[in-house]
């Protein structure tokens, strides 16, 4: 039990403001530990584990050979658990930073912070079907608001659905010339201020 209030591993409990020391780690560092704090007492989801399967450890150590990998399920972050302080006296990292979770089936342990961008905040169906509306939206605005068309000026052309270009060239050989360019691999052509092909 003392080994878990040392320097070596200290266990941030949600209850409770961090024991660390706050002078003593980096800025960096001090900011990731401030996220993931922020992440104490919420629910979430496993995201899609039979493409990329997330561990569960029975401490937070890391000896990987005795993780067990976690099926689909919700669970809720109880605390973080920061180990192995570098320098030992006055740490200013941890080089090993665990979550301590419980699922709703009661079982619990270490999931490595590295595992982050597998948790969902919600359903996956919630979340796809969030997107699939958001992608239909686009595209009915897309739609009201038209297309490019030749002979266009490139203010009519910004208030088309392909909106602002991410980059604009000027012909060197051509002045009058201007290459406006977007996203996957589409430009358009203006001469004189008026579009005159659409690539």
């Amino acid at each position: 039990m003392k080994a878990l209030l040392s320097w070596f591993a200290i266990a941030v409990l949600a209850d409770a403001p961090p024991v660390i020391a706050q002078s003593t780690l980096t800025a960096k560092e001090q900011a990731l530990v401030d996220r993931l704090q922020q992440d104490v007492n919420r629910r979430f989801l496993v995201k899609f584990p039979e493409q990329r399967p997330v561990f569960m450890c029975p401490s937070a150590i890391d000896r990987f050979d005795q993780c067990k990998r976690v099926s689909h399920g919700w669970f809720v972050v109880e605390s973080i658990s920061l180990q192995h302080g570098y320098p030992v006296e006055k740490p200013t990292i941890y080089r090993s930073k665990f979550y301590f979770v419980r699922f709703d089936d009661g079982t619990s342990g270490y999931i490595p912070v590295s595992e982050r961008p597998s948790f969902l905040t919600e359903e996956p169906e919630v979340t796809l079907a969030a997107l699939a509306a958001s992608q239909a939206a686009s595209r009915q605005s897309c739609e009201e608001r038209g297309y490019p068309k030749l002979n266009m000026t490139k203010e009519e052309v910004v208030a088309t659905c392909w909106g602002t270009p991410r980059r604009v060239f000027r012909s060197r050989v051509a002045l009058t010339r201007e290459y406006t360019i977007y996203d996957r691999g589409r430009f358009l052509t203006f001469e004189n201020g008026r579009l005159v092909a659409i690539h």
